[in-house]
């Protein structure tokens, strides 16, 4: 539904989208989109076709490396990539938490079937394409009954799309049947939309209606999503980049550095986590302690909570609530070299990417940042003239 409402917000043509999964180990899949009215309403629908050669063996489920190989062995940008992985990765922590097992050991039933590969990908595609647009949503629907998965008949909504809208407001009123999907779901937590009522106003560019397979009699399984132009122009207001978040804190005097160095980096990689920093500190009986901070997603704290706990061996944690501020940025090369561009309220900036500096000496690395800057103004320069 979020690729067919894209595609009717005009956000990308066909002949866009096959290039995109041509260049990956999807070729061989064929779509067309087409206007479909039920329950009074037209929306656009998808129709995707599998070439059965292709891909004979790529009906099965899927274990999360074979569905991250996708990404891997394609020509798509950087970016994309990420973006595809890391919906994926979301949809595995939140399987893992339902099975009580690691995201590595994942095997995906229903959300491991080629056509949600495609639609991921496709998802990945146009999130890319929007770049650092900022997303709002609408109250969701609450779904009741039961849906049938692999697992048998279960309580609408699947255990892991509870688990990954955790933090979404949800509207009034109840709706029979499956509203929200995982991969859906997956989806809205990578996105991280606002509440729609944080929204500040803007121009109203495009719209676009996106139908899902599944028929119902009492209303249309429509999404829609529109498109706007923030016009208000001026110096950007830097307060409406504040978002709230949740702080993690804890001690620990009694793991050895090896076993909290392993815990701490399993802490870092976790889904939700912004940054982790640790320090020494004395601590109680004059004891020397090492002091974690977390700083993690709102919708994420308690998933986070129980990782401390397991790799760990604190028995008790600090929570709090704070705002933060973030920059807009956006990555982009130079020279080949990887640079990451910030806007700051004085203007654009621009530093190397890290990675691009390993192995340089500190004047090497210096002149290299030194020369990207000369570069990047340079075309700045020449571009408000």
């Amino acid at each position: 539904m979020f690729l067919c409402a894209a595609y009717s917000a005009q956000v990308f043509t066909v002949d866009e989208l096959m290039e995109f999964i041509n260049t990956s180990p999807l070729h061989g899949i064929s779509f067309s989109f087409s206007e479909k009215t039920t329950v009074g309403i037209s929306a656009t629908q998808l129709k995707l076709d599998v070439n059965e050669e292709d891909h004979s063996e790529d009906h099965h489920h899927h274990h999360i490396d074979e569905v991250l190989d996708y990404a891997r062995k394609s020509d798509w940008t950087q970016n994309q990539k990420d973006i595809y992985a890391a919906i994926f990765s979301i949809l595995a922590d939140a399987e893992a938490r339902v099975h009580g097992i690691t995201p590595e050991l994942i095997h995906f039933h229903e959300v491991g079937s080629l056509d949600s590969i495609f639609d991921i990908a496709a998802a990945s595609f146009i999130i890319d394409r929007l770049g650092d647009s900022n997303w709002f949503y609408h109250p969701l629907p609450l779904s009741v009954g039961t849906i049938s998965m692999s697992h048998g008949e279960y309580p609408a909504f699947a255990p892991a799309v509870r688990l990954l809208l955790h933090g979404f407001d949800f509207a009034p009123g109840v709706n029979a049947g499956e509203c929200i999907t995982p991969t859906g779901a997956a989806i809205l937590s990578y996105l991280k939309p606002d509440k729609i009522n944080n929204w500040q106003g803007g121009t109203l560019r495009y719209s676009g209606s996106g139908m899902g397979t599944r028929e119902r009699k009492d209303r249309p399984n429509v999404l829609f999503l529109d498109l706007f132009e923030d016009d208000r122009g001026g110096m950007p207001d830097y307060n409406e980049l504040a978002e709230y978040i949740q702080e993690i804190c804890f001690e620990v005097d009694d793991m050895t550095s090896e076993s909290l160095a392993l815990g701490l980096e399993s802490l870092r990689k976790a889904p939700g986590v912004i940054d982790l920093v640790s320090y020494s500190v004395l601590g109680k009986k004059a004891r020397i302690a090492i002091s974690v901070r977390l700083i993690v997603e709102s919708a994420k704290v308690e998933h986070v909570c129980c990782l401390c706990f397991d790799l760990t061996s604190t028995i008790g944690i600090r929570l709090r609530g704070v705002s933060r501020q973030v920059l807009k940025r956006k990555m982009d090369t130079i020279a080949d070299l990887p640079v990451k561009i910030i806007n700051r309220p004085s203007g654009t900036t621009v530093k190397p990417e890290s990675d691009a500096l390993i192995g340089l000496n500190f004047r090497e690395s210096e002149v290299l940042t030194s020369k990207i800057k000369t570069m990047f103004y340079d075309k700045e320069d020449r571009n408000d003239v």
